[in-house]
């Protein structure tokens, strides 16, 4: 609704200056002074009235984009990754929670800053692994078209994590952080909902594990793209 305002407040204006160069024509032809006057005072009311109207089409077109980079946000986000011939397979879910905290003088870019809880189960040969995570992140969606409704978005995350691995015999614990680097992108569905799409860059992570018999053992890893947190499709409501 909203774009069909805009193309008619466009049409509107460039048929008021059609107008306006019809009516200067035929003034100049009369060849009498005050008709001349005449149309001087029309054209420059004219003119006002089209760059008043070209003035609301750009801050409409301002207006739907920024109505793509809301205030607040809340999204739910589901994953799967698989590596080493799908012997290793990731199955995630979290829930994270956003709030612009700046927007850029163009409107066509928005900042954030938000809270992300996730959960992860891994298999790997024998093993499995129940994995916790909490943490804020801050991420940027640049619109991609005019109308704002795609959007790339890109970010920085760091989490606390916490969770146990089981292979049936023994269990061992652990703790420790990490981050990320991802990007992905944002399709608006309608004021309310959007879709999205995450693909981590790189992770880093740094575990400490706790086996049941023995010393513990601090482990350091980094992956590109999704060797260790799989790519995540999710559903966003904004308010």
């Amino acid at each position: 609704m909203k774009t069909k305002q805009i193309t008619l407040t466009l049409i509107l204006a460039l048929f008021l200056g059609s107008i306006t160069n019809v009516h200067a024509q035929k003034n100049g032809k009369s060849g009498s002074v005050s008709q001349v006057n005449g149309s001087d005072i029309n054209s420059e009311a004219d003119k006002q009235l089209q760059d008043k109207l070209i003035q609301k089409l750009a801050n409409s077109d301002f207006s739907i984009v920024q109505n793509t980079l809301p205030k607040n946000s809340f999204g739910v986000s589901v994953g799967y990754g698989a590596t080493n011939d799908f012997d290793r397979q990731v199955i995630c879910g979290g829930i994270d929670y956003q709030r612009r905290i700046a927007i850029s003088e163009s409107g066509r870019t928005g900042y954030y800053g938000g809270v992300d809880l996730s959960y992860e189960n891994i298999d790997f040969n024998n093993l499995s692994s129940n994995n916790y995570y909490g943490g804020g992140k801050l991420q940027v969606n640049t619109a991609i078209v005019p109308s704002g409704e795609a959007q790339l978005t890109a970010g920085l995350m760091g989490q606390y994590g916490f969770g146990n691995t089981d292979n049936g015999t023994y269990s061992d614990s652990f703790t420790g952080i990490r981050g990320c680097v991802y990007a992905g992108l944002d399709i608006h569905k309608s004021e309310k909902w959007s879709l999205g799409f995450v693909l981590p860059l790189f992770v880093h992570e740094s575990f400490t594990y706790k086996p049941d018999f023995g010393a513990d053992v601090k482990v350091d890893e980094s992956s590109l793209f999704i060797g260790k947190s799989p790519a995540r499709v999710s559903i966003r409501h904004k308010f």
